[in-house]
């Protein structure tokens, strides 16, 4: 278990409780067994002296798993996240999320001085059309 803090700058991610962990027979991935609440906030919210507020974000069954390129400084080459249900400050948002990043592979003749690396994004989600009526039409199945 471990306690980890992600902060880009203007947000802080909290997730207690982590569940960190590498299979022998995948060892260039790691995986997550996210808790079940994280909390996010801004990064002003974050000093005591702070009024304002974070969000609470609920998952159920949340897994998160980095591959990373040993033959490459351990690069971060794909990142994978899937959850059961998702709540966001007590209101169900969505009945499942899953999601892919991954970096595009560059050839091997590329230029060596530092390049912009190029990233693919991925978000399926099965949003709850009574907690998101915006998107009920093209986002959330029939049935």
């Amino acid at each position: 278990m471990a306690n980890i803090s992600f902060n880009d700058g203007r947000s802080v991610l909290t997730a207690p409780e982590t569940r960190l962990w590498i299979s022998p027979l995948s060892p260039t991935t790691l995986r997550a067994d996210l808790p079940p609440a994280l909390e996010i906030a801004p990064v002003s919210a974050v000093s005591p002296d702070s009024s304002l507020s974070g969000m609470s974000l609920a998952l159920s069954d949340g897994t998160l798993s980095a591959k990373v390129s040993p033959l490459h400084d351990l690069q971060l080459t794909r990142l994978d996240l899937g959850t059961g249900a998702v709540a966001l400050n007590g209101r169900d948002l969505a009945q499942a999320l899953s999601g892919r990043a991954e970096l595009a592979a560059l050839a091997h003749d590329r230029p060596k001085r530092p390049v912009r690396p190029m990233i693919s994004i991925w978000l399926w989600p099965r949003l709850i059309p009574k907690a998101c009526p915006r998107f009920r039409s093209c986002a959330c199945p029939r049935g």
